[in-house]
């Protein structure tokens, strides 16, 4: 996010697209750039664990709407706007298609629900758009999250050192079912923390601090604990997309680097006791000839309403509705409560930018391009569409995706600047 001067465009043409590198943000615009964009890694660190303190309220909602109203309050006083690319209307005609679905929703108050946090995540995905088109201000947020991903991992392995056990209503209180988390869902948390596995890859290459690398290696054996701890076996099919979509993208040195570290992690699976790793090592035998918790009769049932409402769905939110519980299928749960036409919305536009940030090569396009294979495997066992853990990643990808063009409007004559290109 910048202002531009005005003698960066020429006076005689009312559109200008220049090249120049981005322009310093002038003393006026500086302080609530800067109070935004704290504010935004905040709200990025307490996404892994949905950081609670508050007396049950997550810190994210009061920071996201508070950089929601700064954000926009930040770009009217600098009269700046980056323009949106296809993903963002991708996802601004998914959420007006959800609200659309109120006409015919069998369950209006479940779909009221689902529908705010709709509303709460696009304008948060858009601020994050308009501030973070400079790579190097992705990075602090990259950071921000894999912070709120050790905080996931500690409290878990504090948790289980306690004996304070994740409850899962309705699950059979046997030995081998014991699983941990912090603060948030066992299976949400699992993912997130594979998604930090990615960053502090990422972060490994991108970074020369020694004592950085020392913490974004360290990170690594330690989320996989974590993971183990938290029994999640959809986390740890991501984590073996992710591999197997790294060592596709990414060059021979790192194919080498992702097999050394694979057979580390399996060594640490042979000396860790079987009752931590138990449920991880019937990954396999569930997927074969298992109910994987249950969720194939529920798929079942799903199949059959997307069946009698495959166009439109039952309207947002009516999943819980119809099956008296989620879905624990991203896609399906877009297919059941807005047809067809929410599951194109929606993954049209993460298409479009996994395409477009693929563009740019380099570490950063490789490294989103592993995370959205880790997000589409977690999110086929987990309902992840309304997660603010999702739209992060979204923002992430719409603002690398591709070299934005930033927008002043002044006296009424619509200029633009190509700020961002120099920034990538």
């Amino acid at each position: 996010m910048v202002s531009l001067s005005e003698h960066a465009f020429p006076t005689s043409s009312s559109q200008s697209w220049l090249a120049h590198p981005p322009l310093e943000p002038s003393r006026a615009s500086a302080f609530p750039q800067t109070l935004v964009a704290g504010l935004l890694s905040i709200f990025v660190f307490a996404l892994p664990t949905d950081l609670h303190p508050l007396g049950g309220i997550s810190v994210t909602l009061p920071v996201g709407s508070l950089c929601i109203v700064l954000g926009v309050l930040g770009i009217m006083k600098s009269r700046t706007t980056v323009v949106p690319t296809f993903g963002v209307w991708c996802l601004l005609a998914f959420v007006v298609w959800s609200t659309f679905s109120l006409a015919w929703a069998e369950y209006p108050d479940t779909t009221m629900q689902k529908l705010i946090k709709y509303w709460e995540y696009l304008p948060m995905t858009w601020v994050i758009t308009q501030y973070v088109w400079d790579r190097r201000i992705r990075i602090r947020l990259f950071d921000a999250y894999l912070a709120g991903c050790w905080l996931g991992v500690l409290g878990t392995l504090f948790n289980y050192a306690i004996g304070n056990e994740f409850y899962i209503p309705g699950a059979d209180a046997i030995e081998q079912e014991k699983r941990y988390s912090f603060s948030t869902d066992v299976n949400y948390l699992a993912l997130a923390l594979v998604i930090g596995v990615i960053i502090a890859l990422y972060r490994i290459y991108s970074d020369r601090t020694w004592w950085k690398q020392i913490l974004f290696l360290l990170y690594i054996p330690a989320a996989f604990l974590a993971i183990a701890l938290t029994g999640s076996r959809g986390a740890l099919l991501a984590l073996v997309g992710a591999i197997v979509t790294f060592a596709i993208v990414t060059d021979m040195r790192k194919r080498i680097a992702i097999i050394v570290g694979t057979i580390a992690l399996l060594t640490l699976i042979s000396v860790l006791p079987p009752s931590v790793t138990w449920r991880l090592s019937t990954t396999s035998n569930e997927i074969s000839h298992g109910d994987l918790d249950g969720r194939a009769g529920l798929w079942q049932h799903g199949m059959i309403l997307v069946e009698e409402h495959p166009l439109v769905g039952v309207g947002v939110g009516g999943t819980f509705g119809a099956l008296d519980y989620a879905a624990h299928n991203t896609p399906l749960e877009l297919l059941i409560e807005g047809g067809v036409v929410s599951l194109v919305l929606f993954y049209v536009g993460v298409s479009y930018s996994v395409y477009c940030v693929w563009k740019i090569a380099g570490q950063e396009g490789t490294a989103l391009v592993v995370i959205c294979a880790a997000w589409l495997v977690g999110t086929l066992s987990i309902s992840w569409d309304a997660n603010p853990n999702t739209w992060f990643i979204f923002s992430m990808l719409l603002s690398a995706g591709r070299a934005q063009r930033a927008v002043r409007v002044s006296s009424g004559v619509r200029r633009a600047h190509n700020v961002v290109r120099s920034a990538q």
